[in-house]
């Protein structure tokens, strides 16, 4: 197997930045979200409450795991992915690859719409998968302030939505967490040995 020279120094540095995910352990605490509706003389009254990493604990593990998601950096998921996916013959490492990356894109691909992980939320006329959430929270809440993203990020800023979709979008991160780090110690651990 023989992977290119510029793709190897960004397998080090997907390598590098996994590193970084793993030093931050109180990002995967158990999350336990509870949710109790109540009807009340004058309609449903909702109550939720979330255990889970703290605010400055997820901010500080969006920094790390944002360059596997964002399209423009070199080492992006789905890039890194293609990458060694031209040079690889190893129909096992093949397999590994292929299964991670149709994990991957089930989670963060819009346009599949997947809707087996997280909750679909209705926010005014649109319906919002769980990756248009991840989108949203990525480009109207913690990086970006968008202004069309960000009036609908505010749209959905009702109690229990928010409170959902933040649960929602957590527990999306953990797993695309949990892809990033299989894909290292299965396959990147065989290819840079």
């Amino acid at each position: 197997m023989k992977v290119n020279e510029d793709t190897i120094k960004n397998l080090r540095l997907f390598r590098m930045q996994v590193t970084k995910l793993k030093a931050n352990p109180d990002f995967f605490k158990n999350l336990n979200y509870e949710f109790k509706g109540k009807q009340e003389k004058w309609g449903m009254s909702f109550q939720t409450s979330m255990n889970g990493p703290d605010e400055k604990t997820v901010k500080s593990f969006l920094m790390d795991v944002r360059p596997f998601i964002l399209r423009s950096e070199s080492i992006n998921f789905n890039k890194i992915c293609n990458a060694i996916s031209k040079d690889i013959k190893d129909e096992d490492l093949t397999t590994k690859i292929n299964n991670a990356k149709i994990a991957w894109d089930k989670l963060v691909d819009i346009k599949k719409n997947y809707r087996g992980k997280g909750v679909v939320l209705k926010v005014g006329d649109r319906e919002l998968n769980p990756a248009e959430q991840l989108n949203l929270w990525f480009n109207a809440e913690f990086f970006h302030l968008d202004k069309e993203k960000r009036q609908l990020f505010e749209q959905m800023q009702v109690p229990p939505f928010i409170d959902i979709s933040y649960f929602s979008f957590i527990n999306l991160i953990q797993d695309l967490a949990q892809i990033i780090i299989y894909f290292d110690s299965k396959i990147l651990s065989a290819i840079l040995k």
